[in-house]
């Protein structure tokens, strides 16, 4: 299953601070492999926390293997 997908499917469980953030990389998934966790928060009106917390919410250890997932997804795309 891709993160996007799994985005979707855990959608009305996160918080609305979360749900920004899961907007912001259903959006523009690419942007996330770009940009540190601070500057994704900013662009998605959320705390750097809120962005981690994102992550935690979606079982990954943190903002990097969102990342790194993230770039798997997309190169698996193309």
């Amino acid at each position: 299953m891709s993160i996007c997908e799994s985005i979707k499917k855990r959608f009305i469980r996160l918080s609305k601070g979360q749900r920004r953030v899961a907007q912001f990389v259903l959006n523009d998934p690419s942007i996330v492999t770009t940009k540190i966790a601070a500057e994704v928060g900013k662009i998605a009106g959320v705390s750097e926390s809120t962005v981690i917390r994102f992550c935690y919410a979606m079982d990954f250890a943190g903002y990097s293997e969102l990342q790194r997932r993230m770039k798997e997804d997309l190169a698996y795309r193309k």
